[in-house]
């Protein structure tokens, strides 16, 4: 019986690339070592493959000795100088899939010009007289300390039934058991208002899996969309809204496919999409999407401005 091995992915080639550059460079006593992406292309033979590259490259950078020095992200110019000596921890073996969700990202919108046609897209065209549309100013825009009162949660419950959270496959729990879930998640929802999408730390991460673990929002089997949109009105500068036609679609997702345990399954990805959605705000600047006028009703936070930018992309494709 033949013994068949799994051949490396790439992020792994150029992981395994990069530890081989920062050894050579030990062995010569060298204290640190400046590196352009388009060295890693070059010892790999791996063509075309920038936004792995580059994101592998700034996996291995510690902020707090490590300089990037020229170039632009997901180019060839794209240049870190590391400190040695140093280790690589292989980055690929934490099965995580917000690499390959960032990648997808960075691809599709590395143009400032085609986000901005992607979002006024979306803002002219889509939900225009829509109630959904015209009630998120009132609900996103609540003020955060009656945030959990039980007004403010019918709103929210109203809200999902507006943005057809209540058909289809994503039947809403009754709204006393909606109710009854978010006030016993309270503090743990709140102590995460304290974040932006940019700021997310593991202490965050591991809240979230929590709050998707406990809260009982649907009847079904399928949480991922309702859980990022009910979060999104608790947490609007944190959450990125999820649906199924513009967002799934974009990531080749199907959240209701089976896969070990379900809620495991579309847990990790909530997570590894949220992982994404943050490492792209830290590469992009967002914020002169955010409509700041008094009559702006639809990109009023930076995970707006993304969900809108992915409903601009589908509706243009």
């Amino acid at each position: 019986m033949q013994n068949s091995q799994k051949k490396p992915d790439l992020k792994n080639k150029f992981c395994l690339c990069l530890k081989k550059l920062f050894e050579e460079a030990e062995r010569k006593k060298q204290t640190e070592i400046e590196i352009r992406a388009s060295k890693l292309q070059e010892e790999t033979k791996i063509y075309n493959r920038f936004p792995s590259i580059c994101n592998v490259m700034k996996s291995a950078l510690n902020n707090d000795c490590d300089e990037i020095t020229s170039g632009v992200f997901n180019s060839s110019t794209y240049t870190i100088k590391y400190k040695l000596p140093r280790e690589v921890v292989d980055i690929t073996a934490q099965n995580d899939k917000s690499e390959k969700y960032l990648t997808r990202l960075l691809t599709t919108f590395s143009d400032s010009k085609y986000q901005k046609q992607c979002v006024d897209t979306c803002k002219k065209d889509y939900r225009t007289d829509d109630a959904g549309r015209i009630f998120y100013k009132y609900v996103i825009s609540y003020p955060p300390k009656k945030k959990f009162t039980l007004d403010y949660i019918k709103y929210v419950y109203a809200m999902l039934n507006l943005w057809n959270m209540n058909s289809r496959g994503a039947e809403l729990s009754t709204l006393k058991t909606f109710t009854d879930t978010i006030l016993e998640n309270n503090e743990k929802i709140n102590s995460l208002s304290k974040y932006k999408l940019s700021e997310i730390d593991d202490k965050s991460i591991e809240i979230l899996k929590e709050l998707f673990n406990n809260l009982t929002l649907v009847n079904t089997k399928s949480p991922l969309v309702t859980f990022s949109k009910t979060l999104h009105f608790f947490l609007p500068k944190l959450i990125v809204p999820i649906d199924r036609t513009y967002t799934c679609a974009f990531f080749g997702i199907y959240p209701n496919q089976k896969k070990g345990s379900e809620n495991e399954f579309q847990r990790d990805i909530f997570l590894n999409l949220h992982k994404a959605f943050c490492e792209f705000t830290k590469q992009h600047n967002l914020s002169g999407f955010v409509d700041k006028t008094s009559d702006s009703d639809w990109n009023l936070n930076i995970p707006k401005v993304i969900d809108n930018m992915l409903i601009g992309h589908g509706m243009i494709n």
